[in-house]
């Protein structure tokens, strides 16, 4: 049943006649007017708005627009220099280890890799080595190691303290005995105490027992750190005119009390021959009898003797290398016989040195190493040694300087910083600081993996390195720093890493996503000091296992299969490859956007290349894309969207294509589109402004004929709705309001007969229906969204508390249940009585009375007010 409104609106609960002719109804702004200054932006330009991206330095994996700098996704796509994009560099085949696939299956996967200064060193899972010039593309397999079946586990490098420029460089085999390089030639032995600068640099010592020379026999004393047996010895020597001959090498021991030689103190002696030689030259002999492989026991003092046997003189005689006037590195000095008949050593002057070497066996439980010059600290055994020529590992005791927390287990990485050396466990990362303690940098209980660590390495005293299921991070020491590949973002959800290498500001890394691909990815790190910001490369064909860097423009890339690929950054380009921005809302995910077009910037855009653009809004799954746009001389290619293209956020992708040949790529250096703010899809209805002018005078007629009342007590006067209206102001809420449209259909019948006085409001702002007894809420419920039939079945029959009379709810004709109540009329104060109804109207909203309203307006100046009074009412929901 249809009736007539009493008022022209409703406002607050209470009712208002408006002025002829002084109503409006506009759409709501979406926003206030803003006023700011600052620096120019491609939004200021006109109507239509403009975003950008203008650099693109901070990689991917970002999924919504909060760093300008930073995107969703790309692959083939180089972003290393600021404000620009081009093509990536092609991977390629390189050649293999060897071209015989037999013997590819013999030497294994590439475990370990270690780079000189002049080659790159590789290492297999079965123990073999090969290495390869810098400047090179053949593979040399080192034929003298031998393969023991046991992998590579790493490679080191110590300076020899008694050289300027000689290095000594070690392969590791873990638990097994490793190798080492010197003096060009690859063995499993290497010195245990040594005075042996450079042959050059020696001074002579003649023996002989005839003639004029006086010297009969020379003896050196040498202290070691660790108990060793010894399987071969060196001597510098020359010889002087036609002398060839044997000599005698004696080890003694001391004698503990005048720190002398001891009498018969031999214990062992050998006798070798010289063969003729005018330069002074080292003389190596090995103790291939086992039963003459003496024992040296940690901190005693030995002596090394040289005894002539063959008959010498001033002119015919052995000349032994010696030292004078340099710093001894071993307690004691050359020890010299005078003339014939003195039957003890004198000591000489001091700082004279005899040249020796006593050689042992390599150590095993040498895994992991990270050398600093003439020292180096390594994982052996079980804790952290140190070393001074790699050889003797310092304490000599299995649980070395420190070792880790025992749920930690093995150590699986070693490297250096500036703050200590870093060490990896099994779920936790610490810094050792020397003497025999450690700092715990970072724990990470939930994942532990075998695989951890897999990805380390060092550079610029900085680690770089993975956890499985995590992601990659960098450490100075003191602090683990993020970088955009992690577990938790989506475009590449990080899952494991099997390398890391740099090369010069450059760092690469092998890594694999959710979906199992596997990707060569790039991080640069020459503005930002540091590898946090990742791209991918490219898409990796085959399971990759190690990476290593060549030189300074070639990444080597081993793979499962044993093939070899590589990155050249002097290379050809890929032939394609693509840019997603991130996903663009303005800041306003509510608001729809319609979008006019997008135009991409280069610089240059080189002849032979081209690019295509496509686009994507929130609502589309697949990309829509353009036509393929060619250089020929342009700066821009722009992008029209089909009319309309709207959604609350957008999203773009560049690809840029190469030339046929791949020498050429586009420059990409801005990527700009426009757009206005549009009213979310979502919203059922447009929102509106409501301005309207009320009418205050001393009597008012309402719309259907009768005089203005309240209640009994009397009419409502022009000062009462001044007063209504300007304390509306000061509410700070969304109010209930009944607009001019609206049409009320008595919707609902109540009856109730009970003795209490119940009260009925209707609150549109909040959907609200609420029974009350004086001001408390006996029933309540959210009307919003329902349909005429739920209200009967929530009111008919009920009881409140506390009464036994029952409320009885029905439907006024022509209502049929199916209606929605959303409309319902805001009432307050209405009694519950045996015949109560109530409307459902049909321009019933919330809204808020806009802060610089009420206006008012004096029409005259009469006792009576005679005024009018302006509203600004926006529609809240």
């Amino acid at each position: 049943m249809k009736i007539e409104n009493k008022y022209h609106i409703y406002l607050d609960y209470k009712g208002y006649m408006i002025e002829p002719k002084a109503a409006r109804v506009l759409p709501a702004p979406l926003m206030g007017n803003k006023f700011s200054t600052g620096s120019v932006n491609y939004s200021d330009l006109d109507f239509w708005q403009s975003a950008a991206m203008t650099n693109f330095t901070r990689g991917f994996n970002q999924k919504f627009f909060s760093d300008v700098n930073s995107y969703w996704f790309s692959t083939g796509i180089d972003v290393s220099t600021p404000g620009e994009f081009c093509l990536e560099r092609d991977i390629v085949t390189d050649v293999p280890l060897t071209s015989d696939p037999l013997l590819l299956n013999i030497y294994g996967k590439v475990t370990a890799s270690y780079k000189t200064l002049t080659h790159l060193y590789v290492g297999t899972s079965t123990g073999y080595v090969f290495s390869r010039a810098v400047d090179s593309s053949t593979w040399v397999l080192i034929s003298a190691i031998t393969s023991d079946s046991n992998p590579v586990t790493g490679f080191f490098e110590v300076s020899d303290q008694y050289s300027d420029s000689d290095k000594y460089l070690y392969v590791c085999k873990g638990e097994y005995k490793g190798w080492i390089l010197i003096d060009s030639e690859w063995m499993q032995l290497a010195p245990i105490i040594e005075w042996a600068p450079s042959l050059s640099n020696l001074e002579g010592v003649k023996l002989g027992n005839s003639g004029t020379l006086t010297k009969r026999k020379i003896a050196q004393s040498f202290i070691l750190r660790s108990n060793e047996k010894a399987k071969r010895f060196s001597i510098a020597y020359k010889t002087i005119g036609n002398w060839t001959g044997d000599v005698t090498v004696n080890i003694h021991l001391s004698d503990p009390i005048t720190g002398a030689i001891a009498a018969d103190s031999i214990i062992e002696t050998f006798t070798v021959t010289l063969p003729k030689s005018s330069t002074m030259t080292w003389f190596n002999y090995d103790i291939s009898d086992t039963a003459k492989q003496f024992v040296l026991s940690r901190c005693d003092k030995f002596f090394i003797e040289i005894v002539p046997l063959t008959a010498a003189n001033n002119t015919a005689c052995p000349e032994f290398g010696c030292t004078i006037g340099r710093d001894s590195y071993y307690e004691g000095d050359t020890l010299i016989v005078l003339d014939p008949g003195e039957d003890n050593y004198a000591f000489a002057v001091k700082g004279e040195q005899l040249a020796f070497k006593i050689w042992s066996d390599l150590p095993t439980g040498v895994s992991l190493v990270s050398s600093q010059g003439f020292s180096a600290f390594g994982w052996v055994d079980n804790g952290i040694k140190s070393t001074a020529n790699g050889v003797l590992w310092s304490p000599d005791s299995s649980k070395g300087l420190w070792t880790l927390p025992a749920s930690q287990g093995k150590a699986k990485a070693l490297g250096r910083t500036g703050r200590g050396t870093i060490v990896g466990g099994a779920s936790s990362l610490w810094l050792f600081v020397g003497g025999s303690s450690a700092m715990n940098l970072w724990d990470f209980p939930d994942y532990i993996n075998d695989n951890n660590f897999r990805g380390f390495h060092e550079w610029n005293n900085k680690i770089i390195f993975s956890i499985e299921n995590q992601g990659i991070f960098m450490t100075d020491g003191s602090t683990v720093g993020q970088s955009n590949l992690n577990n938790e973002r989506e475009a590449f959800k990080f899952i494991s890493c099997n390398g890391i290498t740099t090369s010069g500001w450059d760092a690469f890394a092998l890594c694999k996503n959710d979906k199992s691909e596997w990707y060569l990815l790039r991080s640069n790190a020459y503005y930002d000091g540091s590898f946090i910001y990742w791209w991918a490369v490219k898409k990796l064909s085959k399971e990759p296992t190690h990476i290593a860097s060549l030189n300074v423009n070639t990444i080597l890339i081993f793979n499962e299969d044993k093939s070899i690929d590589k990155y050249c950054r002097n290379g050809t380009y890929q032939s394609t490859g693509y840019l997603e921005t991130s996903l663009f809302d303005a800041g306003l995910i509510k608001l729809d956007k319609l979008y006019k077009d997008i135009e991409v910037m280069f610089e240059p855009f080189e002849t032979d290349t081209s690019c295509s653009i496509g686009y994507r809004t929130s609502i589309e799954d697949n990309y829509t894309t353009s036509e393929v746009f060619t250089s020929s001389g342009k700066h821009s290619v722009l992008y029209p969207l089909y009319n309309p293209t709207s959604g609350n956020r957008f999203q773009v992708k560049v690809t840029l294509n190469s030339n046929t040949n791949k020498t050429k790529t586009p420059i990409c250096s801005d990527i700009v589109w426009s757009y206005i703010l549009q009213r979310s899809a979502n919203e059922k209805n447009t929102l509106k402004t409501f301005y309207v002018t009320i009418i205050c005078e001393p009597s008012l007629e309402n719309n259907i004929g009768d005089v203005e009342f309240i209640n009994a007590e009397g009419s409502r006067s022009s000062k009462d709705i001044l007063n209504d209206l300007w304390e509306l102001s000061q509410k700070r809420e969304v109010l209930n309001y009944i607009g001019m449209d609206n049409e009320s259909n008595v919707a609902f019948k109540l009856e109730y007969n009970g003795e209490k006085k119940y009260t009925i409001k209707i609150d549109r702002t909040n959907y609200l229906f609420s029974i009350l007894n004086g001001t408390t809420v006996k029933y309540t419920f959210n009307y919003r969204d329902k349909t005429t039939n739920d209200i009967v079945d929530d009111l008919n029959e009920r009881v409140l508390t506390g009464d036994t009379e029952m409320i009885l709810c029905s439907l006024v004709d022509p209502f049929k249940g199916t209606e929605s109540v959303n409309m319902l009329e805001p009432i307050k104060d209405v009694y519950l009585t045996n015949e109560t109804y109530l409307n459902i109207g049909t321009d019933v909203r919330a809204v808020l009375l806009n802060p610089q309203s009420p206006s008012q307006i004096k029409i005259s100046l009469d006792k009576y007010g005679r005024d009018r009074i302006q509203l600004n009412l926006r529609e809240a929901n």
